[in-house]
């Protein structure tokens, strides 16, 4: 389980999160929706401890993880898998070099074993036959699906998605969107999402949060969400430009 508690965080005057209280069960995906920089790729790098917060805790199976020092945030990144917004795939490398790098960096296996290990991961995002090829090589949505083999290449129990379906057209989206659903099932992982896409959002849930003014201000189901009578919620549902969210924000 993943729990945020009263978390804070400011670069210079702006403030970002100011005090987001959060839990993930296991096994469960929770979306984290919101608009355009308002946090949730701060939110998310906090989580795998790539930023340390002002202010607050953030527990993984029980541990404070804001306490860790390099070594054992080392151990702890090998735990999660993360697709980063844009892919974030390495130009000079092939697909194959780009799934298998977190193995390499952490010498979890011998070289044979990687390789084997990268065919199957790919195979599972439907990717097979492609190692030998270049991101350039690749459209929009295989550059995602890259990313997503590299992600659970070290077989995760925690999976963060940043922004899976930005970029894409949306059938492209809705494949990757299933392509999460499919992947959670099959491997039975925690999975966190950022996104301003509400689609994807119902779509892969099983519950959502909405990130407003630096705060988690709703949760709920998809089902939950859609009936909101909250004005901030529904003013992102319906995507309206009039109401309390306000596009300087």
């Amino acid at each position: 389980m993943i729990e945020i508690v009263d978390l804070y965080k400011s670069f210079g005057e702006n403030q970002v999160l100011r005090g987001v209280n959060l839990k993930i069960n296991k096994g469960e995906t929770v979306v984290v929706l919101g608009r355009s920089g308002c946090g949730k790729s701060v939110l998310l790098k906090h989580i795998i401890g790539l930023l340390k917060p002002d202010k607050g805790k953030i527990f993984v199976d029980g541990e404070d993880i804001t306490t860790f020092k390099n070594k054992k945030l080392y151990k702890l990144r090998q735990r999660f898998g993360m697709l980063f917004q844009g892919s974030a795939l390495f130009d000079s490398m092939t697909v194959e070099e780009n799934v298998a790098l977190g193995l390499r960096e952490h010498r979890l296996l011998p070289e044979n074993k990687i390789k084997e290990k990268v065919k199957k991961k790919l195979k599972l995002v439907g990717l097979s036959e492609l190692e030998d090829l270049k991101p350039a090589e690749l459209s929009g949505g295989m550059k995602k699906r890259v990313g997503l083999a590299r992600a659970i290449a070290m077989e995760p129990e925690f999976v963060l998605y940043d922004e899976p379906t930005t970029g894409l057209d949306p059938i492209m989206a809705d494949a990757i969107n299933q392509l999460l659903i499919e992947l959670r099932n099959k491997l039975s992982i925690t999975s966190i999402a950022v996104t301003h896409d509400i689609t994807s959002a119902y779509k892969i849930a099983d519950r959502i949060a909405l990130l407003y003014q630096g705060k988690i201000v709703f949760e709920g189901t998809p089902e939950i969400t859609k009936s909101s009578e909250d004005p901030v919620v529904m003013q992102f549902v319906t995507g309206s430009a009039e109401g309390p969210i306000q596009a300087k924000e």
